[in-house]
């Protein structure tokens, strides 16, 4: 299965050499090619994710899968275009996958209702309860972002809607995060000690 591109008259040898060994999966083309191209491939996928571990896991996973295929290519910018043609559409896939995840936890505890004693449901709503109290208690830019996280968006899509820089929603995101373990700590433990001691 080879991916084409015209074919630039003036490649040199080593370009085919490279090539031909990309196209043969050697382990010596596979490290060149990774050296080359994964810092300008995680600077692609994070200016969708705002987030470089997560750029990184993506980038790796694709060089993985793009190893592991039998595609060929003719020439180190078809190389190229698969490699980051791939990656915008893994990152897309991974920002949709995030998204159903925090969609469906709802749905996920009803749907394991029948495995769960009753009493659970009683805690259950004591903790989303709480968390909603403790949303409620953060400083207000702070809360806004931290409901934004909630319904789903990533710190790019909160920063367009507040119109803030990228790192302010992650530092309020750590804020937030901060606070609430706080304020759950010393409620939980209280409300754990009146039911259970």
């Amino acid at each position: 299965m080879e991916c084409s591109a015209s074919h630039n008259q003036n490649v040199s040898i080593d370009d085919e050499i490279f090539v031909s060994g990309v196209n043969k999966r050697t382990p010596e083309s596979f490290r060149t090619l990774y050296s080359s191209l994964d810092k300008p491939l995680i600077r692609f996928s994070n200016k969708y994710l705002n987030c470089t571990p997560d750029a990184e896991d993506v980038v790796h996973d694709v060089f993985i899968q793009f190893w592991q295929s039998k595609y060929t290519f003719s020439d180190i910018k078809s190389i190229r275009s698969f490699l980051f043609t791939a990656t915008k559409n893994k990152t897309i896939n991974y920002l949709k996958r995030k998204r159903r995840v925090v969609n469906n936890i709802d749905f996920l505890e009803f749907e394991a209702a029948e495995e769960r004693p009753a009493s659970f449901f009683d805690f259950s709503y004591e903790i989303k309860s709480m968390f909603e109290t403790s949303l409620g208690q953060l400083p207000e830019q702070c809360e806004k972002i931290m409901k934004s996280f909630k319904e789903g968006l990533n710190s790019i899509e909160i920063a367009i809607r507040y119109k803030l820089a990228p790192s302010t929603v992650r530092a309020q995101k750590r804020r937030g995060i901060k606070l609430i373990r706080a304020f759950f700590s010393s409620r939980l433990s209280s409300q754990l000690s009146s039911r259970y001691l």
